[in-house]
């Protein structure tokens, strides 16, 4: 989303900013008011910071990044490839399993 000067006058020339928009608040008692939180993209597409924004929802302009260029690396997803992943716990998690519970019938 493009965050400029028709969301709110804070936001108007160079303070304009882009925003990936990953939650958007309950209705607000004020009409037309939202509370958005997002990740504040640079000119690479990535993103900066998290900010949560009160804006005005018929200001918001819907609006793709720029891709990357070609050739440039793209940030790791930092996911471990599944080869990676140790699939058997270690012996300090391991938990024992419970043998049978002894009967406490007594003969008389």
């Amino acid at each position: 989303m493009l965050i400029g000067a028709a969301c709110s006058v804070q936001f108007s020339g160079d303070r304009a900013l882009m925003l990936r928009v990953v939650t958007v608040g309950d209705p607000d008692p004020y009409d037309g008011w939202i509370w958005i939180t997002g990740y504040v993209l640079d000119s690479k597409g990535l993103a900066t910071a998290k900010r949560e924004l009160y804006v005005m929802r018929a200001g918001l302009v819907v609006q793709r990044p720029t891709a990357p260029a070609k050739g440039q690396p793209r940030r790791s997803s930092g996911r471990v490839p599944a080869s990676g992943i140790n699939r058997q716990p270690s012996r300090a998690s391991r938990v024992p399993t419970p043998g049978p519970v002894p009967s406490s019938s007594s003969s008389t």
